[in-house]
């Protein structure tokens, strides 16, 4: 007989790319009769962060058991944010653990199962290329493009994405870039291109961009995303239309990445073009934007023609004051 000794909890341990958003734990108790389920609230169970070790949380039913039946399944659901830490050519894994007592004899006796899932973030590379005025892709990389990026969910939403920014140093092996770390509480929220660098692009592991014309984005979860360009190189056109872009995967049995592909879509003027998605030790998307030369002209009832409107009227009226000076001058 366990009596008061009987131990039922769980222990979640996120990996070190992962900062665990406190407040967004909740609880819940599958319903057995069709109804839904009901989340469940204080007096079910107790919520603790150990300061010690490599638990992120604990969720503690044991004083709580009698509100429970045999057949009842619970479920925790749960946010973390991505942080500089992730780790991009491995899967982050998350680990839960379930502890329960399993000898009624012995008060210390512990049974324990515990499952894991491989989390992975992608990293998205694009670069701004040229077009010639029939929009013929020309390999001519293009500085001075500014964009941002929001994420769509499942009901369409679209959320600005933010980032935190970190300038990486040139190594034997690495272009100096800069990072763009997708962070939902980052400060940054303007994507630059790279000014600087070769102008070749050797897709390895070894690459997270640095090469003129760049922009290098860190830590994309797979779905999808549309892209605005807000500022476009000197000489050429902005797009008229945003590019929408769709990061997917599929995990495999042994819980690696198998495929990863990028699809887009665009309509207007520029265009993307040789996007590719590359899974085995790298996981990462590439994606090559495009701009047609020219300026853009006012468009009409813009400034440009109330300018010329106003200098009409001005123009008119003092034709009309000469006229008028002139019919009384010829009748003195």
């Amino acid at each position: 007989h366990y009596g008061n000794n009987y131990k039922y909890y769980i222990e979640d341990t996120m990996a070190d790319g992962f900062a665990l958003k406190k407040d967004s734990i909740k609880v819940f108790k599958t319903s057995t009769d069709g109804n839904p389920d009901v989340e469940l609230k204080d007096g079910f169970y107790t919520l603790t962060f150990p300061t010690e070790g490599n638990v992120d949380f604990m969720i503690d039913f044991t004083s709580y058991l009698d509100k429970f039946s045999a057949n009842d399944e619970i479920y925790v659901i749960y946010d973390a944010l991505i942080t500089d830490k992730i780790e991009p050519q491995k899967a982050n894994e998350n680990t839960v653990k379930l502890s329960y007592s399993n000898d009624p004899t012995n008060a210390t006796s512990k049974g324990s199962s515990t499952d894991s899932a491989s989390v992975y973030s992608y990293q998205f590379v694009f670069t701004k290329f040229a077009q010639d005025s029939s929009g013929h892709f020309l390999n001519k990389r293009l500085k001075g493009a500014e964009f941002q990026l929001y994420r769509i969910d499942d009901n369409g939403n679209e959320t600005l994405v933010k980032f935190t920014k970190k300038t990486i140093a040139k190594t034997e092996t690495l272009n100096a870039y800069t990072k763009y770390i997708v962070a939902p509480d980052g400060t940054e929220d303007t994507l630059v291109v790279h000014d600087q660098g070769d102008e070749t692009i050797t897709i390895s592991g070894n690459n997270y961009g640095g090469h003129l014309g760049d922009i290098s984005i860190f830590g994309l979860a797979e779905g999808k995303y549309k892209l605005v360009e807000t500022k476009s190189p000197d000489g050429y056109i902005s797009p008229d239309a945003p590019f929408m872009i769709e990061i997917k995967d599929e995990i495999d049995a042994y819980g690696t990445v198998g495929v990863l592909e990028v699809i887009t879509e665009h309509a207007g003027n520029g265009g993307i073009v040789n996007t590719r998605g590359i899974a085995e030790g790298v996981l990462t998307v590439w994606a090559e934007i495009t701009n047609k030369p020219g300026a853009i002209l006012p468009e009409t009832g813009g400034m440009g023609t109330t300018l010329f409107t106003v200098i009409g009227i001005i123009l008119m009226a003092g034709a009309l004051g000469f006229f008028s000076t002139r019919k009384r001058n010829s009748m003195a």
